[in-house]
């Protein structure tokens, strides 16, 4: 049974990054929509990591550069 492959977007660079350090294949970026390629049977999983990283330590830094840019 091959798997195939989908498309999962995120709209956050930080969330993007995240993704990236995780393993998963940036495809594109539009405007601040950056895809991904993954398998079909990953998508459960691409969604995990999504939340993980809400409530990770990445977030938390993400969200502090984000505060010291606007000084």
């Amino acid at each position: 049974m091959s798997d195939e492959t989908v498309v999962g977007t995120v709209k956050d660079l930080g969330m993007a990054a995240y993704l990236k350090m995780k393993g998963y294949k940036l495809l594109n970026r539009r405007g601040r929509e950056f895809d991904f390629v993954i398998n079909e049977s990953e998508q459960d999983e691409f969604k995990r990591a999504q939340v993980e990283y809400v409530n990770s330590s990445f977030a938390e830094f993400d969200a502090e550069i984000m505060n010291l840019k606007k000084l």
